[in-house]
C-alpha cells in the first residue's frame, strides 16, 4: 500500500489460513508537531483494552544510549514511527514477522516480532536527549484474541504517512 495524506494504512481481507505474515516497508511521517511520533498497530480493527502487549529495545546514536519498554493491557501496540520525524524526510524501515499457530489446547497465539529504524528530529520534552538521533529498535507484539488475523492497521498518532511511504504484506 502506498499512501499520502492518510492517517491509517489498512491491509484487509487477509486469509485466516496463513502460517506466517511478513509486513515490511519504508516511510516517514509528515507531522511537524515537535513531539515523538508514533505508529499504532492494531489487528482486526480491534481496540479492546487488554488484547495487546508489546515490548521493545532501542539504541540511539546521540549519547550511545539505549532503553527498553514493556507495555501490558493495551488497546493497540504503539511503536515509534519508522522514518523521519518532525519535518525530516529520511525514510525508515519496518520489518514485522507475524506468526499464527495453535498450541496444544487449540488456542491461537499471535506474536509479531519487529525491527525498524528511524531518524528522530528535534523533539521537545523528556525525549530531548534523543534529538537528531539515529535509532534502531527490535521488539514484539502479543495479540491475545483467539481469532485469525484478517486485518492489520498502521495508524499514525500525529500527522499522516508522508507521500511515498510504502508498506506491503
Amino acid at each position: 500500500a502506498t499512501n499520502s495524506t492518510t492517517q491509517t494504512l489498512t491491509f484487509g481481507s487477509i486469509p485466516g489460513t496463513y502460517d506466517d505474515l511478513i509486513l515490511m516497508g519504508s516511510g516517514c511521517n509528515d507531522s511537524t508537531a515537535g513531539t515523538v511520533l508514533y505508529l499504532d498497530v492494531t489487528f482486526n480493527n480491534d481496540t479492546t483494552t487488554g488484547n495487546y502487549q508489546y515490548g521493545w529495545n532501542l539504541a540511539y546514536s546521540t549519547t550511545n544510549g539505549y532503553g527498553a519498554l514493556i507495555e501490558t493491557n493495551k488497546a493497540e501496540a504503539r511503536l515509534y514511527y519508522p522514518g523521519g520525524q518532525n519535518s525530516d524526510t529520511s525514510p525508515g524501515n519496518l520489518y514485522m514477522h507475524l506468526t499464527n499457530y495453535a498450541n496444544g489446547n487449540g488456542v491461537l497465539k499471535k506474536v509479531a516480532m519487529f525491527k525498524y529504524t528511524c531518524w528522530m528530529g528535534a523533539v521537545s520534552g523528556s525525549f530531548s536527549n534523543w534529538q537528531y538521533a539515529n535509532m534502531g529498535y527490535g521488539g514484539y507484539i502479543q495479540y491475545f484474541d483467539t481469532t485469525a488475523i484478517t486485518e492489520i492497521d498502521l495508524k499514525t498518532l500525529f500527522g499522516y504517512h508522508r507521500q511515498g511511504s510504502k508498506f506491503s504484506l
